[in-house]
């Protein structure tokens, strides 16, 4: 009850989507890290995926919840029904996108792969 299933959407619209609600659940059951679930977090929403797919480095559990197929509706109703922890959960999510998923994410290991690129190029 009182979902819309909005259908696609451009690219360009998503991060107006997402800011107008609360909170963002993945239902698709093959993907293993899609980048809505990063998408999602970086606008500050907790995100909800069904247990078994989403990784606890892609998703923590201060991030959101891996939902149980038998109780989803109640975990979901749960979430949205208290404030503080569905607030929290949107900035540790915001949080984990920055530092895992933002413009700086991959830097250590470039940097990495560069000096070992460099040291390699001066033995030859």
């Amino acid at each position: 009850p009182n979902i819309t299933w909005l259908g696609p959407i451009e690219n360009s619209k998503l991060p107006e989507y997402y800011n107008r609600t609360r909170l963002f659940i993945h239902t698709s059951p093959l993907d293993y890290h899609p980048r809505v679930i990063d998408e999602a977090q970086a606008c500050g929403l907790p995100v909800m995926v069904f247990k078994g797919r989403i990784k606890s480095d892609i998703l923590p559990e201060t991030c959101g919840i891996q939902l149980s197929k038998q109780r989803y509706s109640k975990q979901i109703s749960n979430l949205l029904n208290d404030h503080s922890r569905l607030q929290k959960m949107g900035q540790n999510a915001r949080q984990h996108a920055l530092i895992h998923a933002g413009p700086e994410a991959c830097m250590k290991a470039l940097e990495t792969m560069l000096i070992r690129f460099e040291s390699r190029k001066t033995d030859v």
